[in-house]
């Protein structure tokens, strides 16, 4: 079992060690879609010695390049996500250096003794902050603070909109393991690890049942407030009157979840082996045993409920013990 180590919640999840991260929303999600994977779960069994003939029946062709991805990312079974993001995955996804910001580099005002006050702060800036960064493409403008922002922004737009679009983008030391779109979609991927994990709790369920309680669809899945609008087109996974207006809204709903489903199990096991946010077809993707899959997502959540609650009752007793509270 991962050896549990406790994270001061003041941590910045953005930055550590000369590292910083972006999208961490989006590793948080893939965290939940590596306990949903089977391929990657069988790597857990493989490193801890759970290993069983069964599993080696299981075992997908790529498993070596599961087995890396396990390497680098780990337990996930019986880790809170901010110990796994700061202790364990962090440097796998971190980008080298600080974050390129927005920032002064001089004042000038009339006051001033130009040439040293200037010079200095150019230097500093250059021997500083911008080596930290990754000495990204910079643009050193003079802004008269007196004018609006409106007329400020307004010329700064215009200078960037001269340079060509290739020059604009931000040089990073690559990260091991990237997020592979450019366009994010964090609701879809909630949808669909939703509706993978409704599949498994009641695997007897009709699928327009299972995208209804998921709610895959708004025009489908939710029932709108009887007071403010008394829509019968809206299904009820906890109704089935078979009313014949309702059949082509379940066809439909059906066909949603059927496919939202197969794409929530493809980022799974995609997201075993380093891929993410993908449900393009994983070629040695492993077949899923919903009963092993929800007994297993509910230890993890279970065992994730009873840490939080020690970790509140040590937090509480420590606080009391330190005088801090009445």
């Amino acid at each position: 079992m991962a050896k549990t180590v406790l994270t001061k919640p003041e941590k910045s999840l953005f930055a550590k060690d000369g590292k910083y991260a972006t999208h961490v929303a989006y590793y948080r999600i893939w965290f939940d879609f590596l306990a949903m994977s089977p391929s990657y779960e069988l790597a857990r069994k493989f490193n801890s010695g759970e290993w069983s003939d069964e599993d080696e029946a299981k075992r997908p062709a790529d498993f070596e390049r599961v087995l890396k991805v396990y390497a680098d990312l780990g337990d996930v079974q019986r880790l809170l996500f901010r110990d796994w993001w700061l202790n364990q995955a962090f440097d796998a996804f971190g980008y080298q250096g600080k974050k390129p910001l927005v920032q002064k580099v001089a004042y000038v005002a009339p006051w001033k003794d130009r040439d040293p006050h200037f010079g200095a702060a150019a230097d500093q800036f250059i021997d500083g902050p911008w080596n930290e960064t990754g000495r990204q493409r910079t643009l050193i403008v003079a802004i008269p603070i007196g004018l609006t922002r409106n007329l400020i922004s307004r010329h700064i737009n215009n200078m960037l909109d001269q340079i060509p679009a290739k020059q604009r983008t931000l040089w990073k030391v690559p990260a091991k393991y990237r997020l592979q779109a450019t366009n994010l979609h964090h609701q879809s991927y909630m949808r669909y690890l939703s509706v993978l994990w409704h599949r498994c709790q009641f695997p007897d369920d009709q699928l327009w049942k299972i995208g209804a309680r998921a709610k895959v669809s708004r025009t489908y899945s939710h029932r709108l407030h009887p007071k403010v609008d008394n829509d019968s087109h809206r299904l009820d996974p906890k109704v089935d009157n078979g009313q014949h207006d309702e059949m082509d809204d379940k066809v439909r709903l059906k066909i949603l979840t059927h496919r939202a489903i197969e794409r929530g199990k493809m980022m799974a096991e995609n997201a075993a082996r380093g891929v993410f946010p993908s449900y393009k077809k994983c070629p040695h993707a492993i077949s899923f045993d919903l009963e092993e899959l929800k007994k297993l997502w509910r230890d993890r959540r279970r065992w994730q409920r009873a840490e939080r609650k020690r970790r509140k009752l040590l937090m509480d007793s420590t606080i009391g013990a330190d005088g801090l509270t009445t």
